[in-house]
Parts: structure tokens; C-alpha cells; sequence
């Protein structure tokens, strides 16, 4: 650590391990130390300061790979959405603890393996790689020191489907992660589902039949109402069918991504429940 002494006062710095610097801002070198050294006020403070320092008052680090103060362990895949791989990809998943701060940590799973297989999605390494080989699904469940992991799902979709992007977002305009977009066809079948991102984004893989939208209501992040508002119509994640028909910037086409360019907006549960769906 060094200290950065100034008019305001003493400020704590990160330096490196070991290190010990000393300095007045705005002046020289020389003249520091000799102000430093002449005021035996201020020698006092810093001798309290290096001694809180030194006896590690500074404060604790995050939580380490031993996972002693991690209260959550769950499979992940940074930067992509699970639900959503193609034929050909190949990704890296990877095993997360998380602290009563939600502050993140990389662990290094004791094993790695596939669950509910469903088709033939790929092979999953013992380090946690993936390779997408063909059409399914799968559970990726990680082992780590006798702890509970929550396992991620993965779907494998046809290299040649075409794409939906779109975002969630809150009436107030924030975006709204972790919600499940569900597509369907014309006959109300499931034809494909996406993540939100941190930014509210999702993208979805979809074949050229799928017209409607809504939301998983079993997956909802706490704290949304159930009724979500699609271009001024209101629609419910919980009545049966009361999908939405998606409105695109272009045509659904086999390896082209088309736009949702209006969000689907949720209200919070901290505003009056918003008025009955009229979109079903």
C-alpha cells in the first residue's frame, strides 16, 4: 500500500505487496519528507494509519477459490445465451461462486458432465467445453467440494434458423435481465426461447414459423408483474395463448437476424398492478 498525503488529508492507495511510499501532493520529493518528518502531529496520523494498514484494517479480499464464503455456486456461460447455440459452435462454460455481496468468483469444477439429454446436442469436456455437434438439449451440471450447484440448460438449434432480436425493458426505460422471451407458431407451439442480457437485450433462434411472443412466467425474476405491454397492448405471461404477433423490421430468413424495434415493457411490482391484459 502507499499513502497519498495532501491538504484534504491521508487517502489509502493500492500499490502492490510489500510497498510503503510516502508523499505530500504538490511538492517536491525533498520537501515532503521534510514536512513529513517536522510535524510530529502528522507523523502520529500516519504511524495510526500504517498500523491499521499493517494489521490488516484495510479490509477483507472477495471470495477465494477454496468457496468458504461463497453462498451461491451455478454454471455459466459469459457472453452468450445457453438457449440458444447453433450446430458448429463451440463454447466454454464455466463455474461461479457468488458472496453474500454478489460479488463474482471463478471456481474450478471438480467434474463436468450432461444431464437430460435430449437428442444429440454435443460433448461436453472435462473442463467444461462444449462442442455443438447436433439438434438438442441438455442440463450442464458442474461438481464442486460437495456444494450445491445450479445447473445451466443448453439448446442446440439448426445452423440455418433465422434470428429474433429484441429487449425487455422496464416502463420506466431500464433494462431487465434474466427474462425468458418464449416464440411460438401459428398453433401455439413452442418454437424457441432466449435470455435477457444485462442490458435487456435477448436474441432468439427461431424457425421461419415462429409469429407470436410472450414470457415465461415460472422464470420472471422477482419483482415484475405477470402482464407485460407490447406496442400499446397489454398481454399476460399467465393466460393461456395470450401471445403477442411479432412485429419485425424485416422478414424471418435463414441465417438473417430481424428486429423487435419495440422493447416489451414490464411494470414493477412497487407501482399499483397495471390494468387487465387486452391483448388476449
Amino acid at each position: 500500500m502507499y499513502l497519498v498525503i495532501g491538504r484534504s488529508g491521508i487517502h489509502e492507495h493500492a500499490f502492490g505487496a510489500g510497498a510503503s511510499i510516502l508523499y505530500v501532493l504538490g511538492y517536491p520529493k525533498e520537501q515532503a519528507l521534510k514536512r513529513v518528518l517536522g510535524s510530529i502531529a502528522l507523523s502520529a496520523v500516519v504511524f495510526a494509519a500504517g498500523v491499521l494498514i499493517g494489521c490488516g484494517g484495510g479490509g477483507g479480499g472477495g471470495g477465494s477459490n477454496g468457496g468458504g464464503d461463497l453462498v451461491l455456486f451455478r454454471v455459466e456461460l459469459p457472453g452468450r445465451d445457453a438457449l440458444n447455440l447453433i450446430v458448429g459452435d463451440d463454447v466454454q462454460f464455466e463455474l461461479a461462486g457468488y458472496d453474500s455481496n454478489n460479488k463474482r468468483t471463478k471456481l474450478t469444477a471438480d467434474s463436468w458432465a450432461l444431464s437430460n439429454v435430449q437428442g444429440n446436442p454435443g460433448v461436453l469436456s472435462s473442463t467444461g467445453e462444449f462442442s455443438a455437434t447436433g439438434i438438442g438439449s441438455a442440463d450442464v451440471v458442474a461438481t464442486y467440494k460437495n456444494k450445491n450447484v445450479v445447473p445451466l440448460h443448453l439448446v442446440v438449434h439448426p445452423a440455418n434458423n433465422a434470428w429474433i432480436a429484441g429487449s425487455v425493458k422496464s416502463i420506466y426505460g431500464g433494462a431487465v435481465s434474466n427474462v425468458i422471451v418464449v416464440f411460438y407458431d401459428n398453433g401455439n407451439t413452442e418454437v424457441g426461447r432466449a435470455r435477457t442480457n444485462a442490458s435487456g437485450a435477448f436474441g432468439a433462434s427461431v424457425p421461419l414459423t415462429a409469429t407470436k411472443v410472450n414470457l415465461d412466467p415460472n422464470q420472471l425474476p422477482p419483482g415484475w408483474y405477470k402482464e407485460w405491454l407490447y406496442r400499446t397492448v397489454r398481454y399476460s405471461s399467465v393466460i393461456a395463448n395470450c401471445h403477442a404477433l411479432v412485429v419485425l423490421d424485416m422478414p424471418l430468413s435463414s441465417g438473417v437476424t430481424s428486429h423487435m424495434n419495440d422493447p416489451i415493457y414490464l411494470t414493477p411490482t412497487t407501482d399499483p398492478p397495471p390494468p387487465p391484459p387486452d391483448g388476449c
